[in-house]
């Protein structure tokens, strides 16, 4: 007994004595969740919360305020699982990977409270969603694309139905400064893979405005996000075997985007533009100096080959990845993002 006493009593001496240390050796203190999180999906930032999908846990909600230091304040479990959630005002848009289809709707007017509202769209096999303004484009397989006015998010209104209706697989849809691309289409036929895109500025009346070829660059490729900044495009993807790559257009014409180079990195799933950096991921985070568009320079990888997730999110100044939790990077420094605070959570 006496020992035990006196082993607490040295413990406790000691804590003062660690905590100077720890801050001597500019060791940070990083979140911990015990909850398991079973899957990363994509994150979205609105004010001071990050969503999360987390596969079959659902809806995590993490406070973002003190981004040295997360927290996780909310969550809804969803039958079926989550793998993608979308704002959209005081509303999240979530997919439905269960029996039934559609989308669902969860308010998120109180953050740390998130309620489950209605399924919309039901009997819609959505396979990929995005929104943008008060539109929401939904990618089905063999059904084309459908666009919807939501401005009342729990009765969207149908104003397009199977733009490109296409027999051909696809891999992405993305929504960038009024274009919709259509990515990765597969024709079975050419042994090829091509990407449409669309002038959506008018999103009752889209316009087609051309096809990009990908087997013309790179035979067997494959592409999965595109992103318009300014007059250039941007289009991540890879090839069915091997490592991925990201490509840069010329886009003052969207009728003849014109190829300016290529770069090749592991993993290419989403792009985001800051400034003169684009940054991809895949397994690590990929910062591309692209300042000189004909000529891109990936930048040290940071994060690691552990960081293996498809989706990250730029949002003031800051870069949030989902993997085994939620890690914020400061982008003062654009090219070399320092992690400014961690949640770190078991799973994936």
């Amino acid at each position: 007994m006496y020992a035990r006493k006196l082993v607490f009593i040295l413990l406790f001496i000691s804590l003062p004595a660690f905590s100077l240390a720890r801050d001597s050796l500019n060791v940070s203190m990083v979140n911990i969740c015990l909850e398991r999180w079973n899957g990363s999906g994509n994150v979205e930032v609105l004010g001071d919360y990050a969503y999360l999908a987390t596969g079959s846990t659902g809806i995590k909600v993490v406070d973002i305020s003190d981004p040295e230091y997360p927290v996780e304040v909310g969550s809804l479990v969803l039958n079926g699982g989550v793998t993608k959630v979308v704002c959209y005002g005081d509303y999240l848009f979530v997919n439905n990977l269960g029996i039934t289809n559609g989308l669902r709707i969860v308010d998120i007017s109180e953050p740390e409270n998130p309620v489950y509202l209605n399924n919309i769209l039901e009997g819609d096999s959505i396979q990929i969603f995005e929104i943008s303004d008060d539109h929401l484009y939904t990618a089905n397989q063999n059904e084309g694309i459908n666009i919807y006015e939501i401005s009342d998010p729990l009765n969207p209104e149908l104003i397009v139905e199977a733009l490109a209706n296409t027999e051909d697989v696809y891999y992405g849809l993305s929504v960038s400064n009024g274009y919709l691309f259509l990515l990765g289409l597969w024709n079975n036929e050419i042994r090829e893979t091509y990407t449409e895109v669309y002038d959506v500025s008018s999103p009752a009346n889209p316009v087609h405005l051309c096809t990009i070829p990908e087997g013309q660059y790179d035979e067997g490729t494959v592409d999965f996000s595109a992103t318009v900044d300014g007059d250039y495009a941007y289009i991540t993807g890879r090839w069915v075997t091997s490592p991925g790559f990201m490509r840069i257009f010329d886009f003052s014409d969207p009728t003849n985007p014109v190829l300016l180079s290529a770069i090749h990195f592991v993993g290419a799933n989403e792009v985001h533009i800051y400034g003169d950096i684009a940054y991809s991921v895949g397994y690590g985070i990929y910062p591309i100096d692209i300042s000189d568009r004909s000529n891109p320079v990936a930048l040290d990888m940071v994060g690691g080959w552990e960081i293996n997730t498809r989706t990250i999110k730029v949002s003031d100044d800051k870069l949030f990845v989902p993997h085994k939790g939620l890690s914020i990077y400061n982008l003062t420094n654009p090219g070399i993002p320092e992690e400014l605070g961690r949640l770190f959570t078991t799973g994936y």
